[in-house]
């Protein structure tokens, strides 16, 4: 036996492992208690190298929390990039909270600092590539409940003539026994939906579970991923999450990354955190041979940066974490497929009138009795 096989087989063990213990320690499905929240709002975001980009997007969301009726702040958590670069525009914006690190920290790095900073308890998260619509933050405040993680933005692209492969409706489908996850175009725009996960680009999240959540997935960085487990563990701690096809956002798709990393690394390490993903959260792989073949099917680089041993540890830290949560059994792709009420008259263009007048869902019985209605 080679010392790649003896390694693969101790992991797989221990993946299994995880999952016994986890089931051991899965909690009964007991309702769990309301998590009330005071008024308030921080946007946060993680900027790195684009300061052109970021003007923009400040400009959005100066006139996007001119509408708010509760208090609001604005951070910016720069990463790896001189402070020297943003003067003018921290002239220009001067109730901006500006965070400033020297090393890089990347997306999941600069969203655990910039949440630390946060004063309110939920945290619109944004990326410095978006401009956001006036009524984007007053068309989900209405949505915050106390059983709700998250909350996404409708997303298009400010190119109008590229194809929409980033809506802010996420979805999931099973494909070669992994998950695979889309961003799909709803049928109406009058209508709230589940969403499988809030995408951290343009989504309004509940601080402290974020927090959190954020704090376990350091094992993917660079990016990519972090917010499909978000997503994941919120729903199966028993906390739904919604997409507000009112609040609007215009992206340009990986402005930062491009900068740093070649398109085929960019692709790659997206690929190598869906395995990652699936191992920490998907259905433990029937037999040995069925997981040799899963990393083998990976290229060298990606199957020596899993076999690490920081990163296997963190792999079945989560996988543990998560086998144990209270809805582990949920089905992910139940999650997006549900309908919620309409707003009354289904405004299409004036979001401000968007707050759902209750939700028509399709729980168990013991995951919805003690959940209060927005």
């Amino acid at each position: 036996m080679s010392e790649r096989t003896g390694i693969l087989r101790f992991f797989y063990r221990a993946l299994q492992l995880s999952d016994s213990v986890g089931r051991c320690l899965r909690p009964a499905r007991a309702p769990l208690a309301p998590r009330s929240f005071r008024p308030g709002l921080s946007i946060l975001i993680p900027e790195r190298a684009n300061p052109a980009l970021l003007a923009e997007c400040l400009t959005s969301v100066q006139a996007a929390i001119r509408g708010i009726e509760e208090p609001s702040e604005v951070i910016v958590a720069v990463n790896g990039w001189p402070q020297s670069e943003y003067r003018d525009i921290a002239r220009d914006h001067p109730c901006v909270q500006w965070i400033f690190s020297e090393p890089p920290l990347w997306f999941g790095g600069a969203v655990r600092q910039g949440l630390r900073a946060a004063r309110y308890d939920w945290v619109y998260l944004l990326n410095n590539d978006m401009i956001v619509d006036p009524a984007a933050f007053t068309s989900l405040l209405p949505l915050r409940a106390p059983h709700v993680f998250g909350i996404a933005s409708q997303i298009y692209f400010r190119d109008p003539g590229r194809r929409r492969e980033e809506t802010g409706w996420t979805v999931c489908r099973e494909k070669d026994g992994m998950l695979e996850i889309l961003d799909d175009i709803a049928n109406d725009d009058s209508t709230i939906r589940g969403v499988f996960y809030p995408g951290g680009g343009a989504s309004l999240f509940r601080r402290d579970l974020l927090a959190r959540l954020a704090n376990q997935t350091g094992v993917y960085a660079p990016f990519y991923w972090e917010d499909v487990e978000w997503g994941t563990c919120a729903w199966r701690l028993g906390f739904e999450s919604l997409y507000c096809p009112f609040s609007k956002a215009w992206h340009w798709h990986r402005q930062t990354n491009r900068k740093f990393f070649p398109e085929e690394e960019i692709d790659r390490i997206a690929k190598r955190n869906r395995i990652i993903f699936h191992l920490r959260n998907g259905e433990c792989l029937s037999s040995f041979s069925r997981f040799e073949k899963l990393l083998s099917s990976s290229d060298e680089r990606t199957r020596s940066e899993i076999l690490a041993r920081p990163r296997m540890l963190a792999i079945l830290r989560g996988r543990l974490s998560n086998s144990s949560k209270r809805f582990r059994d949920l089905p992910l792709e139940d999650t997006w497929r549900r309908l919620y009420l309409r707003p009354l008259n289904s405004p299409t263009t004036s979001a401000n009138s968007a707050a759902p007048v209750g939700f028509a869902r399709s729980f168990p019985d013991d995951f919805t009795d003690s959940r209060t209605k927005a």
